[in-house]
């Protein structure tokens, strides 16, 4: 189970291998739904609007996050010394039981490698933490916390083995847990999905209209979204279940994906793209490599040839099926890697299951895959 990521929008797979989609016709030759699709699109498009949070704090999931950035819930919490890194929890509710804790950093260069970091957490084990499956790009801390949460004086820290080009300093402690779920985020709504060819095709409306037009210029659009990133990373992230899934039992769901915000639908690999950089012509993004023509008119991806595109605040994520079976399926939004879910309503999970099933040749075109 390896990561499955694309050059114009990051994915992070945490299953089955997950895809954007590709080119403006991914489906393969199946047959087509036409118009029901059609409308059902347009409808998603037609009324999609930002969740409306709780008033008060009830039971529900909750992710917190915990390190020295300015983006951190618990900001400050994070001391390095003599080769050990520590993490002040003492904001933890009491008694609370870990679900998952996953400790996640950059790196200097593109050359980083998650398994090159060795961190051993003192008097649990003297094993380096393992990296999170399949994606790779964080290290699973769920034991260790689990006993400092129990008992707090035996927080005693990580050692820093080998740090590899990791930078420790900037790294974030996500620790999800059943609890008070306080300030909750918006919600998506209208998510829907549907399995075809060894596929299931999830799609949600997004709770912000970050790009605010269809066919903006590649410059215009790479500002709208900058300038949003700059305030807040937002990410959906894609549960799995063989139950309902509720905010109650959401921990025990699988992690499928990560969906960054407002890219998914979204075509960066029709840009075009030029050899060397004309000045004031193209230019290099973060959003995806090569040197892009800034006048570029955006496009949105359709889920089958002949169909609408999708609506520019829908999101997608596309799950390639490795073995047949049933799923219910669940989308949270998560900021700067906190969740604050206090419930789960039908347009956020599915209500019915999905019977998915492997296919020989997959609806979807894998030729963006890296």
């Amino acid at each position: 189970m390896t990561e499955i990521s694309f050059r114009f929008w990051a994915v992070r797979a945490f299953g089955r291998h997950s895809h954007g989609a590709a080119n403006g016709g991914i489906a393969a030759k199946a047959k087509r739904r036409g118009s029901a699709l059609i409308l059902r699109l347009w409808l998603i498009g037609a009324t999609c609007v930002a969740g409306s949070p709780a008033a008060e704090a009830q039971e529900g999931f909750v992710t917190a996050t915990f390190g020295n950035t300015a983006n951190a819930q618990y900001p400050q919490t994070l001391k390095i010394e003599r080769e050990v890194m520590r993490f002040d929890l003492s904001s933890l509710p009491r008694g609370v039981k870990i679900q998952r804790a996953i400790l996640r950093f950059p790196f200097r260069s593109d050359w980083g490698g998650h398994a090159a970091v060795k961190l051993s957490p003192i008097g649990v084990s003297k094993r380096s933490l393992p990296t999170h499956p399949p994606a790779h790009r964080s290290l699973n801390v769920t034991q260790a916390v689990r006993i400092w949460a129990a008992s707090p004086a035996a927080n005693r820290g990580l050692k820093i083995v080998q740090a590899g080009r990791a930078e420790l300093q900037e790294a974030i402690l996500e620790l999800s847990y059943v609890g008070p779920a306080a300030q909750p985020l918006p919600v998506v709504t209208q998510l829907q999905g549907e399995h075809r060819n060894g596929q299931t095709f999830l799609t949600w409306c997004e709770p912000h209209n970050i790009v605010g037009k269809d066919e903006p210029t590649f410059e215009k659009f790479e500002l709208a979204i900058l300038d949003a990133q700059a305030e807040r990373r937002i990410f959906y992230r894609v549960y799995r279940h063989s139950e309902p899934i509720t905010a109650i039992n959401l921990g025990q769901a699988e992690l499928v994906c990560e969906v960054p915000e407002a890219l998914s639908g979204w075509n960066l690999l029709a840009i075009a793209n030029t050899e060397h950089p004309q000045l004031r012509l193209t230019k290099r993004s973060p959003l995806r490599s090569g040197n892009l023509r800034l006048e570029h008119i955006m496009t949105r991806y359709r889920v089958s040839d002949n169909e609408a595109p999708l609506p520019r605040t829908v999101g997608l994520a596309v799950l390639t099926a490795k073995q047949p079976g049933s799923h219910y399926y669940a989308v949270t939004v998560s900021a700067d890697g906190r969740e604050a879910v206090d419930r789960l309503t039908a347009g956020q999970s599915l209500t019915v299951a999905i019977d998915e099933s492997p296919a020989k040749f997959p609806a979807i075109i894998n030729g963006s895959i890296i």
